[in-house]
């Protein structure tokens, strides 16, 4: 009897332990789910040779910053062929593609064919600093046709991508008793007029009154020292004596002819042109050597550096990299977009994607003859 009195008791004990099982088999599943989806919501990538940090978040919409918190890098130059980067979602707040909402004051920009960060803040009358800052970006930052910048303090409507007239020839310097004078164009910012007239950048800034390097614009008219005022318009710096040629560029075979005067590489194939593009060779200061010589070495990227105090520079990543002389090469150039001006240290700057090209059409001894 004491038996039978107790069952009922020991059925409901028995009900509410299976129920607190299925409860906590439920809420396992639903925790597995969850974090499966989780981490569903992550890419992943695999650096290739001439990546860097800058394109890969490019690419997948994101800003660097983001993307190099994702992966616990400290150096955002710091990435290698084969590492395996976690790509985060993108949202408003890591994304380099969302348009700025209405309350921030900014509008936005679609990039187009031809575009730099300099020349889109030349274009909206806003500083470089301010523009990269705005967007997730370094001032050395490239950007792509098609990715939408903010641009801060303009109009929240996005605003309609232009049709851009052709970058114009830079206008030449205005003699006057103090020097000469210079009007900023598109494109145009500090370091390449410096570069372009002999200078240096702290020179052209003290001479300016400029207290921020990135804060010049179109129609600016910059004065430029006379040479035995503190800098500016030195005398012309000699391009070195050619170099007796290592090869003849003949009427067969693939060859590269660069023109320092027009600022142009053709690809031949024997008396064909095959391929053409603007290039950036070397300021007067350090002048591209001329004559006819051999690709000797390439490089699907390499990271540059060199110069010393305001001419220093480190490039990390410069892509499709063919050595001709020396430590004169033919390289893409992501850092500037005024090809056909003088720009370099004496290496031969191309487009990204001409250079691309240039690097797999041309075969270890192709012959390079570069002149005026």
């Amino acid at each position: 009897m004491l038996e039978t009195r107790s069952l009922p008791g020991k059925l409901r004990l028995q009900g509410f332990l299976s129920l607190m099982l299925a409860l906590t088999l439920a809420l396992s599943i639903f925790l597995v789910a969850g974090s499966g989806t989780a981490s569903a919501a992550d890419e992943s990538y695999t650096v290739q040779r001439g990546d860097n940090l800058t394109a890969i978040a490019a690419r997948f919409g994101l800003t660097v910053q983001a993307l190099a918190n994702a992966n616990g890098l400290a150096n955002v130059n710091n990435i290698h062929a084969g590492q395996i980067l976690k790509i985060p979602q993108a949202n408003s707040q890591n994304s380099n593609n969302s348009p700025a909402p209405a309350s921030t004051g900014e509008g936005a920009y679609i990039v187009q064919s031809g575009d730099s960060l300099s020349r889109i803040a030349a274009q909206y009358g806003v500083s470089l600093v301010d523009l990269a800052s705005a967007n997730g970006l370094s001032v050395m930052s490239y950007v792509y046709i098609g990715q939408t910048l903010k641009i801060p303090g303009k109009s929240a409507a996005p605003v309609a991508a232009p049709t851009l007239p052709a970058v114009p020839s830079p206008a030449p310097a205005q003699s006057n008793a103090a020097g000469s004078v210079y009007t900023v164009q598109s494109g145009d910012n500090l370091l390449a007029i410096a570069a372009r007239y002999g200078t240096t950048v702290a020179i052209l800034q003290q001479a300016n009154s400029i207290a921020n390097p990135n804060s010049v614009f179109v129609g600016q008219k910059l004065v430029i020292p006379a040479a035995g005022q503190g800098g500016g318009v030195p005398p012309v710096v000699s391009a070195p004596d050619p170099v007796q040629p290592a090869a003849s560029a003949t009427t067969s075979g693939k060859w590269i002819d660069v023109n320092l005067s027009q600022q142009r590489l053709v690809a031949y194939e024997g008396s064909q042109a095959v391929f053409s593009s603007l290039v950036s060779t070397g300021v007067s200061r350090f002048p591209t050597v001329t004559g006819t010589f051999n690709i000797y070495l390439k490089y699907s990227s390499q990271a540059m550096t060199g110069g010393t105090g305001a001419d220093y520079y480190y490039l990390p990543g410069v892509p499709y990299v063919m050595y001709f002389y020396e430590s004169y090469a033919i390289h893409g150039a992501y850092w500037h977009n005024n090809f056909g001006r003088v720009m370099s240290h004496g290496c031969v700057n191309l487009p990204v994607e001409a250079s691309r090209f240039m690097y797999n059409w041309a075969p270890m001894g192709t012959p390079v003859k570069i002149h005026y």
